[in-house]
């Protein structure tokens, strides 16, 4: 998980397997975080990554099967490895799990070893396969382009804003590449938590085109309050004070014929425009209408 711990995401509501969850997993190294439920489970995630989620089945007001289905509608969440825990051992009760996006099953009684032998080997696993960026966890390229032509497809009004940092090359050529990929690290986390706080995540997207460059997909009313958000929150929650955030974008209406090239040519042309008017956020209503430069 490059330069951070693997998170791990325990949803046990038996208090004495969640402490002993917990306390194996952190002695193995890993960072965990025990919540005792269902609903406690999906706010957990709403703003949070896991690198793998461990998920009982047997759980109170929302049951396994339910909350890995849900958690198979977060975009952010598509990669991430959920481990059920069941003292069921029908294969029809394995069978309805794995439909709900389950990757591996562990029966109770947990035979530590064997916990510990799974758990890295899905994480592995994970980061191997998974088309994302491997420094942010983000889609890449070839996902985010994928998601915009599907909104397109939609027909629905979109809001799409295009965030980097000002200043970061002469940054990691100062600090180094360990410090700039901190920084990334941090300005992803910040930028899921600001979506999380004002969107959808199973609505939302954001994707990391490389570098400090990142592209954010949402509906038109939540792109001023995110954008903002990221902007205010920046300072304290990056630690870098010789960066700054410039984030550019606007509404997108697909019945209007803009296509992908067109819309890249128009977020450029914002781009330039906010550096030459020093403006660290500059929205369009309607990128649509906007003229090229």
């Amino acid at each position: 998980m490059s330069e951070q711990r693997a998170r791990i995401l325990v949803v046990e509501d038996d208090s004495a397997l969640r402490e002993l969850l917990t306390a194996v997993l952190q002695k193995a190294g890993y960072e965990v975080a025990a919540v005792e439920d269902g609903p406690a489970a999906m706010e957990w995630i709403r703003s949070r990554q896991p690198d793998l989620i461990l998920l009982d089945v047997m759980l109170p007001s929302l049951d396994g099967f339910e909350v890995c289905h849900r958690v198979r509608n977060f975009w952010h969440l598509r990669t991430v490895p959920v481990l059920m825990l069941t003292a069921l051992g029908r294969i029809e009760d394995k069978l309805r799990g794995i439909q709900a996006g389950a990757d591996d099953y562990l029966t109770k009684p947990v035979a530590i070893p064997e916990l510990l032998a799974r758990v890295g080997m899905h994480l592995r696993r994970s980061q191997r396969e998974r088309a994302t960026n491997p420094l942010s966890g983000l889609p890449g390229n070839p996902e985010i382009e994928a998601e915009i032509a599907r909104r397109f497809q939609s027909g629905e009004p979109f809001g799409i804003a295009y965030a980097d940092l000002n200043a970061f090359k002469d940054f990691n050529d100062r600090y180094g590449f360990r410090e700039g990929d901190r920084v990334l690290q941090a300005f992803a986390r910040l930028l899921q938590e600001a979506m999380a706080a004002h969107g959808d995540p199973a609505r939302d997207f954001i994707g990391h085109i490389g570098g400090d460059d990142f592209v954010l997909l949402t509906r038109p009313h939540v792109l001023s309050p995110v954008s903002w958000e990221i902007l205010e929150k920046f300072p304290q929650r990056v630690h870098a004070a010789e960066l700054s955030v410039s984030i550019v974008g606007g509404v997108v209406d697909p019945s209007q014929g803009l296509d992908l090239e067109r819309l890249i040519r128009r977020l450029a042309a914002l781009k330039r425009q906010a550096k030459r008017e020093n403006r660290p956020l500059l929205l369009s209503s309607n990128l649509g209408l906007e003229a090229e430069e």
